[in-house]
């Protein structure tokens, strides 16, 4: 992912990861537990989030991954296929792997099946602009708020969500110097919607 983006999603990645995993992945998970895995030393790059899901029994406990995707990645599928082998010998249990397509093809064509004679794999692809605007709009987390720039708009004009997204985050958080981080923040992810202008425009009269 470019660098850009990948800076706001690491950085903003723990408070939105309940709200990510109950209502983007349909998950229900009551505990995660930090993991050591530093794929970055056999791999190119580090996973944007890999956690262990405790289910009280160790049994049925499984590990999430969680990558987000800007553009189609050649060979994402091949990566992913490996992050899953080595998490696999590291751990012995099952891996669920998802990419959360955050960029600006409504229906990006991703491939996310590998199939040989003697192997089928799959990961999970979601694209944020399949879930509604409202969604996001209505929690209480201004990093969740700030996803509502990559969603379906619906019949909203840009303006009006772009409005939305930051005078619900004033409501929350305020006049601090909090909110100029997240309207930053908004400028930047803005960029994947080609809507920066609008939103330079919105947070400079506001």
């Amino acid at each position: 992912m470019a660098n850009k983006y990948d800076r706001i999603l690491k950085e903003n990645i723990q408070p939105i990861i309940p709200f990510l995993i109950k209502h983007i992945l349909g998950l229900e998970v009551t505990q995660l537990e930090e993991m050591k895995d530093k794929l970055q030393v056999t791999m190119e790059r580090e996973a944007d989030f890999i956690q262990r899901v405790k289910t009280g029994n160790p049994l049925t406990d499984y590990i999430i991954q969680i990558e987000f995707q800007v553009k189609n990645e050649k060979g994402l599928a091949k990566r992913l296929l490996l992050y899953y082998a080595i998490l696999f010998n590291n751990h012995g249990i099952p891996i669920k792997q998802y990419v959360i397509y955050i960029g600006e093809a409504k229906k990006p064509d991703i491939k996310n099946t590998i199939e040989h004679d003697d192997l089928y794999y799959r990961f999970t692809a979601i694209n944020l602009q399949d879930f509604d605007v409202e969604l996001f709009l209505t929690s209480d987390k201004p990093e969740e708020i700030l996803l509502a720039i990559l969603a379906n708009f619906g019949n909203n004009k840009p303006e009006d969500v772009i409005r939305r997204i930051l005078e619900r985050i004033e409501s929350i958080i305020g006049k601090e110097i909090k909110l100029q981080k997240y309207a930053r923040q908004l400028q930047i992810l803005s960029m994947l919607r080609k809507l920066q202008p609008q939103t330079n425009k919105i947070i400079q009269d506001m």
